[in-house]
Parts: structure tokens; C-alpha cells; sequence
């Protein structure tokens, strides 16, 4: 799926892009990203998807036990493990605050480092 503007995710399933791909295409867009980040690029797409499609797949599932007694809905394992991949994948890219540098790592009243604390944002430095 390489094309950035295409609106359906899947030709098979009526899935629309959601927010968290409209999203990383909004970034991507001013990122400013070299040919080399295409595969970082469409594995990021690729979660996106995945992670805007969990509402349509879960409402699938309540469409189809509709009206029955006591069925539960049959809906996929909770997936914890691309929210996280997904993270990884825009921290790889640059997308976000701590990997463009706009976090510093503050020190606290008991000399502890390691806190994360907001720094203004300069965008020269970015």
C-alpha cells in the first residue's frame, strides 16, 4: 500500500482511513523524510491502519450477534503490541517530541535525573 492519498485502506474491506493514519500522513507531509525512510514510512502506514481498523472490526462484531440473547460479540484477542510498534515505527521516523529533541531530561528537587520535562519548541533546532 504505497500510496499516501488513497482514502479506502483495503480494496477487500470497506475500511476508511482513520484518524491516527490521517494523522501520520499530516506529519509525514512536513517531515521533511528522504527516500531511504520509505519502508520506516509504510511499516508506520501499516499500523496506522491496523489501529484505526480495531472500531470497524469490533462494531463488525456487534453487527453480528444484533439482537441475539446472550451471545457475546467475537471479536479478536486485544492486540497491546502495535500501539506500541507504532511508537517505535514514529520515534524511528522523527514524528515525535522526544526523538526531534524537543524533550529535555530534567533533574528534581533530589538531584534525580531522568524526568522527563517539556523544553520550548525551536523549530531551528529541529
Amino acid at each position: 500500500m504505497s500510496t499516501g492519498d488513497r482514502r479506502v485502506v483495503s480494496k477487500r474491506l470497506p475500511i476508511e482511513r482513520g484518524r491516527i493514519r490521517e494523522g501520520l500522513e499530516s506529519s509525514i507531509a512536513v517531515a521533511g523524510l528522504a527516500k531511504l525512510d520509505d519502508a520506516a514510512v509504510e511499516l508506520a502506514r501499516f499500523l496506522a491502519d491496523k489501529l484505526d481498523a480495531w472500531d470497524t472490526i469490533v462494531r463488525w462484531a456487534l453487527d453480528d450477534v444484533e439482537g441475539e440473547k446472550y451471545q457475546r460479540p467475537k471479536v479478536p484477542a486485544n492486540d497491546n503490541v502495535t500501539p506500541s510498534a507504532y511508537l517505535k515505527s514514529l520515534q524511528s521516523l522523527g514524528l515525535t517530541p522526544e526523538a526531534r529533541g524537543v524533550l529535555g531530561v530534567g533533574e528534581d528537587s533530589n538531584g534525580y535525573v531522568g524526568n522527563p520535562v517539556a523544553t520550548p519548541f525551536d523549530p531551528e533546532a529541529a
